[in-house]
């Protein structure tokens, strides 16, 4: 990149706010900003030592659904601030993090945002690994946050009417800056012309389909039990019980086969041919597992109790292997994903599964239309494996992390 022999870097704004080069060509955003300051900010790398540069926003109604997440996960809830100062203050010993996360359907990073706050305004104090709570009155101050988030707010809207305006785009920006002297640019993609043809290569559309198609992601084994167990289970996870590395088709959603993997689960309920058939492929012609699968399994579930299952004897057929169902869902669980940390979630799948057959001893596919935590996999396989399974080999269909490795 540095010496030119890069067209385009793909990265976060982490290395946009801070990367100095005089002659980047174009600044392009995939997702757009939550202000137009913090848009300013990152197009100001392009063009610093150039005639001309372009700065693209693409923009996409998940885009208000991203922001309007960070800015509610920006402060703990009162209720949540209370819950946690309740159990360190009731604890005679102190709390550790891994401690509180055993109590509440709070996650890790919510968790410490509140000791975080808590610590900060006087209400606990840290000795070693543990909080205590201290003798200073406390009460959080909620005008600040409520003022805070009103803040960003604001400023979302104003980056929404940025993305609708007909006014020169960087009038807008310079008013946004309290600039006196903002004024029509004349450069801008409303002042003149667009810029580039509204017509898409056709052949182009359909290598980045296919491109997209096959964004395979691996699903790593978890290999620890959480903090203080679950249930039997505590500590490393045994050789005999851990899955094996398993793969998803898709992110939930995307522009492959995340539309369609939705389109089953919510609105036909039924996974259509075409990701079966994709699933087979990425089995045989991309992945490969070894040992090689000898039989199939799917997740099952009392809110949808044929969807996985109906999707899994499919696969099954087409792979020329049998499909056994030995797990059943004893328990009307909360839904996994209302689960916020991984106490909660390892738990809630623990008391949600048993085996109700012995297991053939050659290794399985183990197939589930959606990952997040990995709980439900890791605690599925494990009883699999216990009943009687060779290796187990985990296969959804879409993962909803924000990372390939899971949360």
């Amino acid at each position: 990149m540095i010496n030119n022999k890069v067209k385009a870097l793909v990265a976060t704004v982490a290395l946009g706010m801070g990367f100095d080069k005089p002659d980047l060509g174009f600044v392009v955003h995939y997702q757009r900003p939550g202000s137009l300051v913090a848009y300013y900010q990152q197009i100001g790398r392009a063009g610093r030592n150039l005639d001309s540069a372009f700065a693209i926003l693409l923009n996409g109604g998940e885009d208000d659904e991203i922001q309007d997440y960070f800015i509610k996960q920006a402060f703990p809830g009162s209720n949540e601030m209370y819950e946690v100062l309740s159990l360190v203050e009731d604890a005679d010993n102190g709390l550790s993090i891994p401690s509180v996360l055993q109590s509440v359907n709070l996650s890790k990073s919510r968790v410490e945002k509140c000791i975080k706050l808590m610590e900060i305004e006087g209400a606990v104090f840290k000795s070693g690994s543990k909080y205590y709570r201290s003798i200073n009155p406390w009460k959080p101050d909620e005008a600040r946050m409520n003022r805070v988030t009103t803040l960003r707010y604001k400023e979302l809207k104003r980056m929404q009417d940025f993305i609708v305006t007909d006014k020169c785009y960087m009038q807008l920006v310079a008013e946004e800056l309290d600039d006196p002297y903002a004024q029509a640019c004349g450069k801008c993609a409303n002042c003149q012309e667009a810029f580039f043809s509204g017509e898409p290569d056709y052949e182009l559309v359909k290598k980045a389909v296919l491109f997209l198609r096959r964004c395979y992601l691996n699903i790593q084994a978890r290999k620890q039990w959480p903090p203080f167990g679950v249930g039997k289970y505590k500590g490393r996870i045994s050789a005999e019980l851990i899955n094996q590395e398993g793969r998803a088709l898709c992110r939930y959603g995307d522009a492959g086969w995340g539309t369609l993997v939705r389109a089953g689960k919510y609105e036909n309920g039924v996974f259509c041919d075409e990701l079966v058939e994709a699933a087979v492929e990425l089995i045989n012609d991309h992945w490969q597992p070894q040992p090689k699968p000898e039989w199939v399994t799917a997740i099952p579930s009392l809110r949808h109790p044929d969807l996985v299952p109906d999707l899994a004897k499919r696969i099954a057929n087409k792979l020329g292997i049998p499909y056994l169902q030995v797990l059943a869902k004893t328990k009307d669980t909360v839904e996994q994903k209302m689960m916020e940390n991984s106490n909660q979630q390892a738990k809630n799948a623990l008391d949600a599964f048993s085996i109700i057959q012995n297991c053939p001893g050659g290794s399985a596919l183990l197939i589930d239309d959606m990952v997040d935590s990995r709980w439900t996999l890791t605690v599925c396989g494990a009883l699999l494996q216990e009943a009687g399974s060779g290796p187990v080999f985990p296969l959804v269909l879409a993962a909803t992390w924000s990372g390939v490795d899971g949360d």
